[in-house]
């Protein structure tokens, strides 16, 4: 049993309790399960026990609500491909989650470590990209000489470049296997970092990652460091008493070279074309802004050098020499820089935008099941005893069956993000929009206390959509065994992670008239007011009382495991 049943029911572990018409013998504390999470409204206390005694108990009767979860794990693939394939097998009830769908909040902060990993990806690529670039062309310059030596030796053209290419290979190879290993712990960092969070044992992670990584690697090397050392096989053997005489490689070589490397490099990792295009044009537009900045500043340094004394004169006009080289330099390191800083930034909005996701004193708790009779009372001691200001809604069971005047089970559905429309829903009434929704699409109806409102019914965006239904179009629910006919006037989308009562579907003030209903609320209490709830129930035994303080702690335990790992990333390209 959870722990919040011992206290309750006053048992210990060996002591009967009886569940139905069965008595069970209390074995274990329940400190954990598996499916605990699909729904605030599964971190209720509950009862494990097997599944062949649940006869004996006779707590399945007619109108019993039971709900059945197979929960999967594999590959997101696989797992697509199997759901395609049993889509069309499945009753209309039936809803295939996954951890995103399952929880805005961890969907969300999933989704936008996925961007900036892809983003710390291509950026770390161009920033190594750049640092081979600029190691490559020290390396070639540091060996005119040396050239200029052999050729005069007799060493030919094709003998320079099978021999600089060697180097370039051994080098290559080297540093693919540093990385390979280097990456490896890394991996393992960002295991244990979220350890917790992660099965007890995982599968290695294959060959794909080792392969895509030495290919990453010798791309980069071709695209950056092949053009500066092909250029030596170009120096003149009159370099040895010439020393201005150096290499003749056409920028068109250079430039082509490293753009097509950074093409093929941007486009493999980012997966999308687009996203490529976008980056490459930026970084045009950048590196264009950095050279005309750097060329402004060489011709200001030219007018100042004619005044400055002989020291920076000869500092300044060494500069104006090789003014090509400086301004290719600048542009780089620039650009190196403001991917450096971009990467910051955006990581600190990513941070900034998570620790919002469950602000301080997000409702940690639901009361459900209210009696109509009791909802004044409630209301009330909790308006005295806690910083309650919220409201209480109705909660009615219902469901579609009709649209426009077909049947629902004839409505040809467009799956979506929504449920199926044939499904039981919550429904509810409310004169005023409830908090952390927003009317997207037509008007609320009149919120004054003397209107007349015919019965209409405000959607959920991603609902509407998934169920095909929009402004104007008339839905027949059965409730309790009896049809309400109302029209669509407006449609809304919803904070569904606010922790707040939220609902699909909510009816005008007075359409709800008469039907059997309980009323649901949500309030935070700090822990050291927890002997409070003892009071609740006592005052309201039938008063049913979830505390989602697991999920609260279970999403931010989540998002700051994925923070670490997005600094780690954050710190390899600061690394590169």
């Amino acid at each position: 049993m959870d722990s919040r049943l011992f206290p309750a029911l006053g048992v210990d572990i060996g002591e009967k309790v009886a569940v139905g018409y069965a008595e069970f013998t209390v074995s274990a504390v329940l400190t954990g399960e598996p499916d605990r999470g699909g729904s605030f409204f599964d971190f209720g206390p509950r009862v494990l026990m097997r599944a062949e005694d649940i006869p004996a108990t006779r707590v399945v009767q007619p109108g019993s609500r039971i709900g059945y979860r197979l929960m999967l794990a594999g590959d997101d693939g696989d797992l697509s491909a199997l759901f395609r394939e049993v889509r069309a097998e499945l009753a209309p009830d039936f809803r295939w989650r996954s951890i995103r769908d399952a929880n805005e909040s961890i969907g969300r902060a999933l989704d936008r470590a996925e961007s900036f990993l892809l983003l710390g990806g291509m950026l770390a690529v161009l920033l190594a990209g750049i640092a081979v670039a600029l190691a490559a062309n020290r390396y070639a310059r540091r060996h005119f000489d040396h050239v200029g030596v052999l050729k005069t030796l007799g060493a030919t053209p094709m003998d320079i470049q099978w021999g600089y290419f060697g180097v370039l290979l051994v080098i290559g190879v080297a540093g693919t296997l540093l990385g390979l290993v280097l990456g490896g712990v890394v991996h393992l960092g960002i295991i244990a970092a979220l350890g917790d969070l992660l099965p007890a044992t995982l599968p290695l992670p294959g060959t794909r990652p080792l392969v895509v990584g030495a290919i990453t690697g010798l791309i980069c090397l071709l695209a950056f460091a092949l053009p500066p050392l092909l250029g030596l096989k170009k120096i003149s053997p009159m370099r040895v008493i010439r020393r201005d005489l150096g290499p003749s490689v056409a920028p068109i070589v250079t430039y082509g070279f490293a753009t097509g490397g950074s093409l093929a490099l941007l486009i493999w990792h980012s997966g999308s074309v687009l996203l490529t295009v976008a980056a490459l044009i930026g970084a045009v537009i950048t590196g264009g802004t950095f050279a005309i900045l750097a060329l402004v500043l060489l011709r200001g340094g030219r007018v100042i050098g004619m005044q400055a004394g002989s020291t920076w004169r000869l500092a300044l006009a060494g500069l104006q020499r090789r003014y090509r080289e400086n301004v290719a330099q600048i542009v780089i390191f620039g650009f190196a820089i403001m991917l450096l800083l971009v990467m910051l930034l955006v990581r600190t909005a990513l941070v900034d935008d998570w620790q919002a996701e469950i602000p301080e004193r997000t409702p940690n708790h639901f009361l459900i099941n209210v009696a109509p009779d009791e909802a004044e009372a409630v209301q009330s001691l909790l308006t005295d005893r806690t910083d309650y200001d919220g409201s209480l809604f109705a909660m009615i069971r219902g469901r579609i069956s009709a649209i426009n005047d077909t049947p629902a089970k004839d409505w040809r559905r467009r799956y979506g993000p929504g449920p199926g429309v044939r499904g039981e829903r919550n429904l509810t009434f409310s004169r005023e929009l409830p908090a952390n929704n927003v009317v997207i699409d037509g008007e609320w109806w009149d919120t004054s206390e003397d209107a007349t409102v015919p019965p209409a019914a405000s959607l959920e965006a991603d609902y509407a959509r998934g169920i095909g239904v929009g402004i104007g179009d008339e839905l027949t629910f059965e409730v309790g065994g009896l049809p309400l006919t109302v029209t669509v006037t407006n449609i809304r989308s919803v904070e569904w992670d606010s922790l707040q009562p939220n609902f699909y579907i909510i009816f005008s003030p007075g359409a709800l008239d008469g039907y059997p209903a309980t009323f649901m609320t949500s309030f935070y209490l700090p822990r050291e007011q927890k002997p409070f709830l003892n009071d609740l129930l006592a005052a309201h035994p039938t008063v049913t009382l979830i505390e989602v303080d697991e999920i609260i702690r279970q999403v931010r335990s989540i998002i700051d495991r994925v923070t670490q790992t997005v600094e780690l990333v954050l710190y390899l390209v600061l690394g590169a």
